[in-house]
């Protein structure tokens, strides 16, 4: 039987007679000197005489709570005597706590606020509650809802915190789950009545209670951290739940000392003899301390620890096609950092590392917030060996664990790996992690892919701020960043290195744990970060451990050390001093010894560090032979151009040194296995133990002659792949091959790119291995088919076979005087040496070379693709034009490589005598059907009419060659000959071998046109269907895009819904690309409310791209929004916020904006608040100041305004502070104001802002200054500084009147702005007021002129009061001097003034652009949306209506 149910049936039984309990207090820890100490009930006997009587008065002295929890039941349910004594406590407390809300309950008069949810007497109605669940569940449910009737107080938020503390209540007392599927018990009772009143209280105790309700909140976090652990299979240990009921029973007291301190002056009186309420408090609290502390220590240590599997978690990531894609986008090292992780994950001997948690440190960074800057960072540090990767591998595994609802990333760096030792990898692969994590930042990632933002820049503080900090920025999610080996991660740039990162990264709200080496630059980039030194101290048990357990997992070791009478875990946890890594090649070194003289020999000569531990290893390998083999090894894993497979390392090895290995595997476990090591993966490679080898062995100081230095080891690399090449049809060298073919030349160029030193022997030995590849009859031309066939850029095939020629001869020029002859008698050496000679005196001999070969490999191959065909014929025209101009330049060869980049405008490739040319050079004989076939692709490219009877006349003898049958197609299909096209593309369909044959969707595409043009769209899309049945699912788009183009061509908007609605039920993991096609099309049609449909059923179906979703409804509200199109954009933006939740905020803050532009003041200042109470985002006080000055509320409009532009620029505060100071008559203020903000913009101080641009905002630098100096001349008017206010008038008009005159010079364009209108209005209003009448006309003219230009239809009483005050301004200033000139009006805003509510709205409305030749009535949109021909491209019918563009919605 379950706990639970053991518990509801304990709980159902009759109630037992009360026993005889204590009265008093009973505590669980020590109360203070001279304090009595209560143990238990059974240590006080009688009720102290002082409280005695007040329970006389009270009627309470003989009442005694039930026992509701028996010691017979705690007895039979636990047989772990700590976890018995811990249940009497909680029992104890339980009982301590009620019987104080009693007494304190029974003493007041006014009862209001101090019911208890759980009634305390014995009448037969509340038994019946305390047995019955669903009863008491309904009661519950009943207060909390009277509770929420009454005004927002600190007592009515009871319901949130008792669920908060709940989960912690119902693990104490075995139950899985709240109170309407448990039933309830004693300490229930003691907790929600205490926890109501104590609410209640605060309510009255403002000053007294802060203190608690800051460590109700602390409770809450531990409570809730609870949940995590209700996991199906997770099995709880004793340690945790002993912990819990501690917890808890702290907790309890901790309430009882509440309400004593809070209630000091009556429990005084009563209690006189037990504490005082401060120091009840206090004690109560400090206990309350202790036991966070433990539980958290037990919860960590020890359910994590069964939470964690030795071997790392699954991949969190997701498989729908959207997160794989932008994963892959990113170009991450995300699986290279999974192999590392696994690694050090393996590393860790179970048992180990518990001490990192009981650190201080680590403790502090764990649990802190992230207020504190040094709290948020934490650094671990120490020297090579100690253990520092697999304690951050620890670490990421723990907090995943712990934190299941956090998003941990990480990444380990490693010396030598390109893919692991870049900054900009680590953001990369950072970046990619929190995809499947974080909804909002994948949605920023998708946002710039789309965008087309380069993800393979290199500066990695660039890359930072686009992929990393921009896109964590809005999430709710708590963020861990684990960085490992950072000492080992190259920096790329001056700019942007190690420091920089790291203190950009300090500076983000998430927890940082670095782990490294001590360097200048981690040091400085870290410096608030918290520090803790790895030392011996902290490992040494560790240590014993590990050699415990390697010892014990090894028959030889242990029977070594018994041999020897040697305690293994003493002898060389004392010997290496704190370092694993020592400890490990030690035991590495003595597990393969079978005697025990070798055992005792290395026992004997143990050296103090890892350098003679690593020389001693080299000695011993060359003792045996073998370090000729390891060093080979070592020189392929560590410059190699890719990691080497264990098959391809067994031949590469075998090829440097001539003498072949038998078994890799086996070499490498016995003879280098503590250096090297297997990665666990499909295709198995080696990898370097530790970074401390690497340095070892690549540095000539210390390993001396064995020093692997990087040009003789490219040497070597390069001489074992040409050796390969060389013979081509040796099957015993196919597995290196293709790493040969793609990577010979990389090796070569890396030889005298670096600087370290090669032998003339080893030069001489690459020469004579060059030469003879060139000279090879095959060998040059199956490297380049093999290339070609190979090559993921064959648009530069030409350039890469130039690149190929210059990087021979800038080998042999730089190399050649050290190779020289010197009277040797080898005759194939004084043959290279004759090469070598005639390749430095004519450049001909090389390009002869590459040509003649390159010919014959494009005429005599079957490229089996006609996409293959047609680039290699394209290069084999261009090649001979290429090596004329790419001629042979050494610094470029060491700047880029061999593959060098060739672009010209005029490279020719498609002329028919050029081709002409290289067929004769070719010897074309036209027998062979391959080269006749490829010489029929080259005169297609031409244009030749000549390529159908070669294509015909190769089809005759290989009717199989699918890719000429779709090379005839493409000619038909060029000369319009569509039925031919299709007979062709048929044939190729029949013969083509491949699952998804290349010219399926050709075909379609052809099958589909003939259809259309004899009218059957249906068989169009049909053919197009078929076609789809022979397409892979990531080339489906196109088909249903085509399907869907078919019926747009005929305007049914129906049909192509219907196209995508089939491909959103076909694919439903093909993520946002059908849903998005689907409402897309609806809106394009005009049908804007279906497109919103579409946009919440996608969030249903799939809600991996919800974000995503979400920002299409937003952009539609906001199209909506620019169109004056109102009525619909509260359902939108209201429905959205309930729909999805989690990014409400943005709804509510749109739905803001489209109020302020309706001038509905006070609903968008409750949309404003209500996205303020979400998010963390000062700027929003603006908009809510906007809006309360919109009603009138100055003070308040002043107060936002405040805490918004705190630090904000001057000019930003006196154009919204500014305002507020005229309007309430603050002159001074408003005066001293404008000025700071004019002599700023004056000096150039105020940043951010642009000049004066065509098509800009109003917000402009120009426009700025032109507003500050009219509201200063406000101020100096209503101050009666005549002068002054003439004067910044002028100013006014001096600065906008050239820029709005020179961007108006063009008065003829077609398009103009409103900008530009209102430019001129506010112009000729300061013209007037300054009494210049002439230009204040031309100004008013102007302005009259592009207002009525750019009036629209459903122009609001914004839009409208502009162009009438602008025709009323006009006609004040073109009365005549006899005339009675009108008051021109007061320039000042006042409350309610149509002036203020236009300054208010503006920004928040979109002005369009429109044509001079556009006539009413004019629509916002588009350009076609206002042309008198404009006819929808399709519609969209439904029923009887018909959506039209631009709106779509029933025109509510």
């Amino acid at each position: 039987m379950s706990s639970l149910r053991k518990l509801i049936k304990r709980t159902r039984s009759p109630l037992p007679a009360a026993p005889e309990a204590a009265s008093g207090a009973t505590r669980t820890a020590s109360m203070g000197d001279g304090e009595p100490t209560i143990d238990s009930a059974s240590d006080c006997d009688e009720t102290p005489s002082s409280l005695r009587k007040e329970l006389e008065k009270l009627n309470l002295a003989d009442h005694q709570p039930p026992p509701y929890f028996l010691e017979s039941d705690i007895v039979a349910e636990k047989s772990n005597p700590r976890l018995v004594q811990s249940d009497r406590r909680f029992v104890e407390a339980s009982r301590e706590l009620l019987y104080a809300l009693k007494l304190y309950a029974k003493s007041r008069e006014d009862k209001e606020g101090l019911v208890a949810l759980i009634p305390d007497d014995n009448t037969e109605a509340a038994v019946e509650l305390v047995r019955d669940p669903e009863k008491l569940s309904v009661f519950v449910d009943g207060i909390l809802a009277e509770q929420k009737k009454k005004k927002a107080t600190i007592s009515s938020g009871f319901g949130g915190a008792m669920s908060k503390v709940y989960p912690l209540l119902s693990l104490t007392l075995g139950t899985t789950s709240a109170v309407a599927e448990g039933t309830t018990f004693l300490p229930v009772k003691g907790a929600v009545n205490a926890l109501s009143l104590l609410l209640a209280i605060a309510d009255q105790e403002h000053t007294k209670s802060t203190d608690f309700l800051k460590q109700l909140n602390r409770l809450s976090f531990q409570a809730l951290r609870v949940t995590a652990l209700k996991q199906p299979g997770v099995e709880l240990n004793d340690t945790l739940l002993e912990k819990a009921t501690d917890l808890m029973t702290a907790i309890l007291l901790f309430f009882k000392g509440t309400l004593m301190y809070l209630k000091h002056d009556f429990f005084y009186h009563v209690w006189k003899g037990i504490l005082h309420g401060p120091q009840a408090y206090a004690s109560a609290k400090a206990d309350l301390d202790n036991a966070i502390n433990e539980f958290d220590q037990a919860l960590f240590l020890q359910v994590t620890l069964k939470l964690i599997s030795i071997q790392p978690a699954e991949s969190k990531d997701s498989d729908k096609p959207t997160t794989a894609e932008l994963v892959k986008w990113l170009q991450s090292s995300r699986w290279e950092v999974e192999t590392e992780f696994a690694r050090h994950c393996r590393s860790r001997v179970e048992g180990t590392l518990n001490w990192v948690f009981n650190a201080q440190e680590f403790k502090e960074w764990r649990l802190g917030t992230s207020e504190k800057r040094s709290s948020r960072s934490l650094w671990l540090n120490g020297p090579p060996g100690v253990g520092k990767s697999t304690i951050a591998a620890y670490a990421v595994q723990a907090l995943e664990a712990q934190n299941p609802d956090a998003c941990v990333l990480y990444f380990f760096c490693k010396a030598g790996d390109s893919t692991l030792n870049t900054l900009s990898q680590v953001v990369r692969t950072l970046s990619a992690q929190f995809v499947p994590l974080l909804p909002t930042a994948r949605a920023h990632l998708q946002k710039l892919q789309e965008e087309g933002f380069d993800v393979t820049k290199p500066d990695p503080l660039f890359l930072y701020q686009a992929l990393f900090r921009d896109a964590i920025k809005d999430s709710a999610k708590e963020i861990f960043v684990i960085l490992d080996g950072l000492d080992e991660c190259s920096t790329e740039s001056q700019e942007a290195d190690l420091e920089s990162l790291l203190e950009r990264l300090s500076s983000l709200p998430l927890k940082l744990l670095v782990s490294s080496r001590v360097t200048a630059e981690i040091s400085n980039g870290l410096s608030n970060a918290t520090k803790r030194e790895l030392t011996f101290d902290d490992s040494r048990d560790d240590i014993q451990l590990y050699i415990n357990h390697c010892v014990s997992s090894s028959k030889n070791l242990e029977k070594g050390f018994k041999v020897l009478n040697i305690n293994a875990p003493e002898f060389l946890s004392e010997k290496s001093k704190g370092n694993f890594l020592w400890v490990r090649v030690v035991l590495d070194s003595l597990k393969h010894k079978t005697s025990g003289r070798e055992f005792q020999n290395i026992i004997d000569t143990l050296p103090k560090n890892l350098e003679g531990i690593y020389e001693q290893v080299l000695q011993r390998l060359k003792s045996r032979g073998s370090l000729k083999s390891a060093l080979a090894t070592f020189r392929c894993v560590l410059h190699s151009q890719r990691a080497l497979t264990i098959s391809e390392m067994e031949v590469m090895t075998g090829l440097m040194t001539e003498d072949k290995v038998i078994d890799i595997q086996i070499f490498v476990e016995s003879e280098c296995g503590s250096l090297l090591r297997q990665t666990p993966t499909k295709d198995a490679t080696f990898y370097i133990v530790h970074e401390t080898f690497r340095s070892f062995i690549t540095t000539k100081s210390s390993s001396g002659e064995n020093c692997i230095e990087p040009a003789p080891s490219h040497l070597q690399l390069a001489k074992a792949c040409l050796s390969c090449l060389a013979e081509p049809e040796n099957e015993a060298l196919v597995s290196i091959r293709s790493y040969a073919v793609g990577h010979w030349l990389d090796h070569l160029t890396e030889v005298f790119k670096d600087a370290s030193p090669v032998s003339n022997e080893d030069l001489r030995s690459l020469l004579f291995k060059m030469h003879a590849f060139w000279v090879s009859e095959t060998a040059v031309r199956e490297w380049m088919r093999h290339f070609t066939f190979h090559s993921s850029r064959l648009y530069s095939l030409g350039a890469h076979m130039a690149s190929f020629r210059n990087i021979i001869e800038a080998f042999v020029r730089s190399e050649s005087p050290r190779c020289s002859d010197r009277g040797d008698t080898d005759s194939d050496w004084k043959d290279t040496v004759a090469w070598v000679s005639a390749v430095l005196s004519s450049d001909d001999q090389l390009d002869n070379k590459v040509l003649a070969d390159f010919y014959h490999v494009w005429l005599n191959t079957n490229w089996k693709e006609l996409e293959t065909a047609k680039w290699v014929a394209r290069a084999a025209m261009s090649l001979d034009y290429i090596l004329g101009h790419m001629r042979y330049d050494l610094l470029a060869v060491k700047r880029t490589g061999w593959q060098q980049w060739f672009s010209a405008s005029d490279l020719p490739r498609r002329y028919p005598e050029l081709l002409e040319k290289v067929v004769a050079e070719a010897r074309f004989d036209g027998t062979s059907p391959v080269p006749i076939g490829n010489y029929a692709v080259a005169l297609l490219e031409v244009g030749s009419d000549a390529c159908v009877e070669y294509f015909q006349e190769a089809l005759d003898d290989c009717p199989g060659y699918w890719h000429l049958h779709e090379g005839l197609a493409k000619y038909y299909q060029n000369k319009g000959e569509t039925d031919k096209a299709i007979a062709s593309l048929e044939k190729a369909l029949e013969t083509d071998t491949k699952e998804f044959p290349s010219s399926a969707f050709t075909h379609a595409k052809l099958v589909s046109e003939k259809r259309q043009g004899v009218g059957d769209y249906d068989g169009a899309v049909e053919a197009f269907r078929e076609g789809l049945k022979c397409a892979a699912d990531t080339d489906a788009e196109m088909y249903w895009n085509a399907m869907a183009e078919v019926w747009e061509s005929q305007g049914n908007g129906n049909k192509m819904i219907d196209i995508y609605q089939e491909a959103v039920d076909k694919y439903p993991k093909a993520g946002s690309v059908y849903w998005e096609k689907l409402a897309e099309t609806y809106g394009r049609g005009g049908a804007r409310q279906e497109e919103w449909h579409t946009w919440r059923k996608a969030i249903q179906k799939d809600p991996e791209n919800t974000v995503k979703y979400s920002e299409k409804i937003l952009s539609l509200a906001k199209q909506l929004i620019s169109l004056c199109t109102w009525p619909p954009v509260p359902l939108i933006l209201q429905q959205g916020a309930v729909e999805d939740p989690d990014n409400a905020p943005e709804y509510f803050k749109e739905l803001g904006k489209a109020y302020m532009c309706q001038r509905l003041w006070k609903e968008a200042l409750e949309q404003f608040e209500k996205y303020a109470e979400k998010k963390d985002d000062k700027w929003i006080y603006e908009d809510i100041g906007h809006a309360y000055l919109g009603l009138g509320e100055t003070s308040k409009a002043t107060t936002a305004y405040k805490a918004a532009l705190s630090e904000a620029r001057q000019s930003a505060k006196a154009l919204t502070l500014g305002y507020v100071y005229i309007i309430n008559g603050d002159f001074t203020r408003a005066t001293r104001l404008f000025k700071s903000a004019i002599a700023q913009l004056a000096d150039k101080e105020d940043s951010g802002l642009q000049p004066f641009n065509f098509m800009q905002t109003d917000d402009s630098s120009e426009q700025r200054l032109f507003q500050l100096h009219l509201q200063l001349s406000l101020c100096y008017e209503a101050t009666g500084q005549m002068e002054e206010m003439k004067e910044n008038l002028e100013k006014a008009v001096e600065v906008l009147k050239p820029a709005t005159i020179e961007i108006d010079r063009d008065k003829d364009r077609d398009l103009v702005y409103r900008y530009d209108a209102r430019s001129w209005f506010h112009i000729g209003l300061v013209e007037e007021k300054l009494g210049s009448k002439k230009d204040a006309k031309t100004s008013l003219e102007r302005a009259v002129f592009l207002f009525e230009k750019t009036s629209m239809e459903g122009d609001d009483e914004i839009q409208t009061s502009e162009a009438e005050e602008a025709t009323a301004a006009l006609a004040r200033v073109s009365k005549d001097e006899g005339e009675e000139a009108e008051l021109s009006p007061d320039l000042k805003e006042s409350l309610g003034s149509m002036r203020l509510q236009r300054r208010l709205a503006l920004p928040y409305t979109t002005d369009w652009y429109c044509a001079q030749t556009w006539e009413p009535p004019r629509r916002r949109g588009f350009k076609e949306w206002n042309q008198v021909t404009f006819v929808n491209k399709f519609v969209i019918c439904q029923g009887n209506r018909t959506f039209v563009s631009p709106f779509g919605f029933e025109h509510y």
